[in-house]
């Protein structure tokens, strides 16, 4: 028998199940999967001479309006990020939530 507790199923030994640490490893993956994004785009984008994701960000950074827009979803997504951001105004803890009430 399991019980629920904050999302996660524990046994009744206290241990969350093998699908709950499969779930908690899949973000990990995420971001080592997303570092590696960066790190190979910018080693291409040295040997060809394209723009790199630093230079783009700071490209887009000093335009006025794209300034304000690239400012105002760094803080969101750093609000997110350390959870900052109250869980009702936070769309990226949601999803789970607007996806399950829109296919039950």
């Amino acid at each position: 028998m399991c019980v629920e507790i904050d999302g996660m199923r524990y046994r009744n030994s206290g241990a969350p199940t093998a699908i709950d640490k499969h779930r908690n490893r899949a973000g990990g993956y995420a971001w080592i999967g997303l570092a590696a994004y960066i790190v190979i785009y910018d080693i291409i984008a040295g040997y060809t001479r394209l723009p790199t994701l630093s230079r783009a960000f700071h490209s887009a950074s000093t335009r006025r309006f794209r300034g304000y827009a690239l400012l105002a979803f760094w803080v969101y997504l750093t609000g997110h990020l350390f959870r900052w951001t109250p869980q009702k105004y936070d769309l990226f803890r949601n999803l789970d939530r607007i996806g399950t009430k829109r296919f039950n």
